[in-house]
């Protein structure tokens, strides 16, 4: 079964090759197969962040709140926060009612702004150039994202929580009534 697969993928292969030698695009892609992608050309030369790389000049090195997206320490932790994000929300919608869920309610008010706050370091260094560590946008950034990291830590603490005051938007006024 399995060498019948292999067969049928090889035989299809070659009526593709046929038809793109045929319409005179065969050239072109045989010219480009030859070349590997931008991303796998930087990432087999050790360069960070893939074709990022080329134009934010990422290093190795600490992480640094200012400039969060210059070096692979900053990328890393960006998906190990996003993954966290995944698996740590829905456990704390479970966990809502109990005591159980303000210690998620805080890790998640420390990791939704953590994982913002680098993205748009991206796209500040993407839309907004001459905007080095130090300038008035990335300076901007750092500020909101520790005004939101101290508001949701304060909403977490001392308030519903995160989970509390969201599903609180999605009660009719009669349960808000009977919740107090």
């Amino acid at each position: 079964l399995v060498r019948a697969h292999q067969e049928a993928a090889a035989a299809s292969e070659r009526r593709a090759a046929r038809h793109r030698a045929s319409t005179g695009r065969g050239k072109m892609l045989r010219v480009l197969a030859g070349r590997q992608p931008l991303v796998a050309r930087a990432v087999r030369a050790q360069a960070p962040m893939g074709a990022r790389a080329l134009s934010t000049k990422a290093q190795e090195g600490s992480f640094s709140l200012v400039s969060a997206d210059q070096t692979m320490a900053a990328q890393r932790i960006f998906h190990k926060t996003s993954l966290a994000c995944l698996a740590i929300t829905p456990v704390a919608f479970l966990l809502h009612p109990t005591p159980l869920a303000m210690p998620v309610d805080v890790a998640l008010s420390v990791l939704f702004p953590l994982h913002a706050h680098i993205g748009l370091n991206w796209i500040i260094t993407d839309y907004a150039p001459g905007a080095g560590p130090g300038s008035a946008p990335r300076m901007a950034l750092v500020a909101a994202t520790g005004i939101a990291v101290l508001g949701l830590l304060k909403l977490s603490l001392t308030g519903d929580g995160l989970v509390g005051t969201l599903k609180a938007t999605w009660r009719g006024p009669e349960e808000k009534k009977e919740a107090k």
